[in-house]
């Protein structure tokens, strides 16, 4: 299944379709002009432009491909890499994600969230890090006074999938797709790793989701934070429909990573 048209990239992180003609407004439509809000609500999701419906009942079959390129836009979030204490020759470092906002899909399906982050790898490609605790936990409302993000009643913890990076991630690669993906970050001293969580689509759920997110590792103590100078790093949240074909390019939010806090 081919997306019919590429939809424009919208400044919420979301997509909006390109403008139908209009017709010439009528006297009632003019008294009662539509807010930005019900504007933003009326035009299609980004997967509801590229199913052309508001339900996936497909299911992949056993040999369905993963896709190689991605929908990505950019997005007001930042990701911030933090020091804390020293023991011995481990740090242990905090990774933070503020400031996420995307519209919430209409489409009734089973999505995959899956987090792509940046994260220290050692010479030989092996991971030089630990993570500390579940994963990365979610939340919303101000850092101060954020609550774990309920989504379909139940908690949202995005826990590592090495399955992904074996399979998803490298096909999704600039370096071998030369489409949209992600960067190489060969000799960089991190490479990617994704952490996901399969979520039913709630319903109840407003129209837009404002969230953050916390991850907590060690790693030796003569790593660095990644340069946010670098545009290879960022992180990246994917919203994919596994059981769509492997042409649609699922939706990805680039994410900035800024400079460390001192």
């Amino acid at each position: 299944m081919l997306l019919a048209a590429t939809p424009g990239a919208a400044t919420d992180g979301g997509y909006a379709a390109p403008d139908p003609p209009q017709a010439a407004p009528s006297s009632a439509a003019q008294a009662t002009p539509a807010t930005a809000e019900q504007a933003a609500a009326a035009q299609p999701t980004y997967y509801e432009s590229a199913v052309g419906a508001s339900s996936v009942d497909v299911l992949a079959s056993p040999a369905a491909q993963v896709p190689t390129s991605l929908a990505i836009v950019d997005a007001s979030a930042t990701a911030q890499f933090t020091a804390l204490s020293l023991v011995g020759d481990r740090r242990e470092w905090q990774l933070q994600l503020s400031g996420f906002s995307r519209r919430h899909e209409r489409v009734d399906a089973v999505y995959d969230m899956v987090l792509v982050l940046p994260l220290p790898a050692l010479a030989d490609g092996r991971d030089g890090f630990q993570a500390v605790g579940r994963g990365v936990a979610v939340v919303e409302g101000a850092l101060d006074k954020a609550v774990p993000l309920i989504y379909g009643g139940e908690k949202v913890v995005l826990k590592r999938n090495v399955g992904l990076e074996k399979t998803l991630l490298p096909g999704l690669s600039t370096a071998s797709s030369g489409a949209a993906g992600l960067p190489d970050l060969a000799g960089t001293g991190y490479h990617w790793t994704a952490w996901d969580a399969i979520i039913p689509r709630d319903a109840s759920y407003g129209d837009s989701v404002q969230a953050g997110a916390t991850l907590r590792y060690q790693a030796s103590a003569a790593a660095t934070a990644p340069d946010p100078d670098d545009p290879r790093f960022a992180a990246y949240l994917i919203t994919w429909i596994p059981a769509l074909p492997a042409s649609v390019p699922p939706y990805a939010v680039r994410i900035d990573v800024t400079g460390a806090a001192p």
